[in-house]
């Protein structure tokens, strides 16, 4: 029973490590930075909504930036009832504009206010508590773009269970960025996202999640898709923005069920395949745990997952060298992580859609 057992755990993780293999390396046709001759223009979206307490990083990467033409840069205030309007008013000193929201609450409904009004062809959407290198900007100018271009998030933490999150952050973009490469790209990201103008208010009309508050990035992409516009993906860290990740573990159970709620109508079988054997690789962690006592034979799937693991989450890993303990407490923590998903959370409050 107990060599059936090691038989099978070790099948399982060596399928996943073969699917990290294969993941990582499609994420590397999509890495490298292309140039066109022409420069881009682009106008910068930020819609928010009581963000005084997450802004400073962005008013401060933003002070950073030369001024250009190329860019504009619009705040939407989505009925906000803090001080963000004045911090951004007092903090932040390069050229903005201040719009406010007079429909219907919400982000979506702050986007659209913002695409209606933008001056240039191509629009890039942030969240309010994002920051960025000083070279981002400058790579963007020359990008070749797209009816929708995909670009990397990177979630940073200082508390340990948001690095723990950080970590299922950094497969899901592996999982994304490999699917793209293949064509059939399942997940965006609305912090970094860009899209054409005309693109957008040509979807919009059939779109109908404006009542959902959540998911202005998926439900986009599949708006996208069902129209058949080009969809780019570019995984280089260097177009990359920085968020924070959650920081206590409802809040993480929280964003990953809007997150799983999304997504499901965009599902490859590549991507279903890739979730199931997640599932399954928890399942021959725990029993490799379990029984690396009785049998030390046990090691080695438990070997073979950590280092697939590694290769899944490069992009948090190599952030810094004590990350690969912080992978090492997540081989115990996921699992029951995964349990908890089971159990209900309360609602997040943060953007609403009830009318002004």
């Amino acid at each position: 029973m107990v060599n059936t057992l090691l038989l099978i755990c070790i099948s399982i993780v060596c399928l996943q490590f073969l699917t990290a293999v294969v993941l990582f390396l499609l994420t590397r046709t999509n890495y490298k930075i292309p140039k066109q001759n022409s420069v881009n223009q682009i106008t910068i979206l930020i819609p928010f909504h009581n963000e005084e307490k997450r802004i400073n990083k962005l008013i401060r990467s933003l002070n950073k930036v030369k001024p250009s033409t190329n860019f504009e840069l619009l705040f939407i205030n989505d009925h906000s009832t803090d001080k963000t309007v004045d911090l951004l008013m007092k903090r932040l000193k390069i050229l903005h504009q201040l719009i406010p929201n007079q429909g219907k609450k919400g982000k979506k409904h702050a986007l659209l206010e913002g695409v209606k009004i933008a001056a240039h062809p191509h629009i890039l959407t942030w969240d309010a508590d994002i920051s960025f290198s000083k070279k981002y900007l400058t790579y963007l100018t020359t990008l070749p773009l797209a009816d929708l271009v995909i670009l990397p998030v990177q979630m940073r933490s200082k508390t340990w269970i948001g690095k723990l999150s950080s970590i299922e952050f950094a497969y899901m973009q592996t999982l994304g960025f490999g699917a793209a490469a293949m064509k059939n790209p399942v997940f965006c990201y609305g912090p970094n996202l860009i899209f054409s103008k005309a693109s957008f208010l040509e979807v919009d009309p059939k779109r109908t999640d404006y009542e959902i508050p959540s998911g202005d990035d998926l439900f986009l992409l599949k708006a996208m898709l069902s129209e058949k516009k080009s969809v780019l993906a570019y995984s280089n860290w260097r177009l990359s923005v920085k968020t924070d990740a959650p920081t206590n573990l409802n809040a993480i159970v929280q964003q990953r069920k809007r997150w799983f709620g999304k997504m499901g109508s965009l599902l490859q079988p590549t991507t279903s395949f890739s979730l199931i054997l997640l599932i399954a690789v928890q399942f021959a962690g725990l029993i490799s745990l379990g029984l690396v006592w009785v049998e030390p034979l046990f090691l080695i799937p438990l070997a073979i997952k950590f280092l697939a693991e590694i290769i899944a989450s490069t992009t948090f890993v190599f952030q810094k060298p004590t990350h690969i303990f912080v992978l090492m407490v997540h081989q115990i923590w996921y699992p029951f992580y995964l349990i908890r998903l089971l159990f209900p959370v309360t609602t997040e409050k943060r953007w609403e859609t009830t009318m002004n």
